[in-house]
Order: structure tokens, then C-alpha cells, then sequence
């Protein structure tokens, strides 16, 4: 709480704004969830990896990064995958599309407003 006061006091009108309604859930862009998680994972200091997948297995970022910035890795690995839990979806991020061809194989591509989304098509 002190260190998101400090954020909002040293933020513009705007951006304590914008802030507030993302911390409140009010902002629903997918891309911001993503930077949000890179910056728990450098908040915390584990990798972006383990902060994905408690978030996906949580499906609830905010209280991920409780965790995180509480007890970093080792609290991020109790997280998993629990009956009738919703998850968040399990995508993984690729350099670019020949990487994520090249993981997936044939595969479907959809351009997106922040980059690109990769679906595997094997057996179709």
C-alpha cells in the first residue's frame, strides 16, 4: 500500500486515473495484463515465467502479486491448477511468428492490436 501511494502521489492527474481504474479492474485490455505481469515479475525479482503461470493457474493477477512482492518464487509456487477454479488461458509468449510456427507447427495466426495470436491446428 505505501509503495502504490508513493506511485500515485509522484503520477499525473491522468495517470493516477488510469492507474486507480487498472488496479480496480476497470481496464479490460489484455495487453495491459501482460506488461503488468512483466513488471511484478521485475517488481518481485523472479522471472516472468513463474509470475504467467500462477496467474494462470490462479486466475487473479492482483493476488499473484501479493505474493510475488511478498515472497517472491517461493510463494508463487504454490499456486496451481485447482477443480473448478477458473484459470486464466495458458498462452505462452515467442519471439516472433516463425518461433511460434516452429513450437506449434501448423498453426492458425491472428494479427492482433498488440502483436499476434498463434493457435495450434494439429489434428485439424
Amino acid at each position: 500500500m505505501r509503495l502504490l501511494r508513493e506511485l500515485l502521489l509522484a503520477a499525473t492527474r491522468d495517470e493516477q486515473q488510469f492507474l486507480t481504474s487498472l488496479v480496480i479492474g476497470e481496464v479490460r485490455q489484455g495487453a495491459l495484463e501482460g506488461l503488468v505481469l512483466e513488471a511484478v515479475a521485475q517488481a518481485a525479482r523472479v522471472p516472468s515465467e513463474t509470475v504467467r503461470r500462477a496467474a494462470m493457474a490462479a486466475g487473479d493477477l492482483p493476488s499473484v502479486a501479493r505474493v510475488a512482492l511478498a515472497e517472491g518464487a517461493a510463494g508463487l509456487s504454490r499456486f496451481s491448477v485447482r477443480l473448478f477454479v477458473p484459470c486464466s488461458h495458458a498462452a505462452q509468449t515467442a519471439d516472433d511468428a516463425a518461433d511460434a510456427v516452429a513450437r506449434l507447427g501448423r498453426a492458425a495466426l491472428e494479427f492482433k492490436l498488440d502483436g499476434a495470436r498463434c493457435n495450434s491446428q494439429a489434428g485439424r
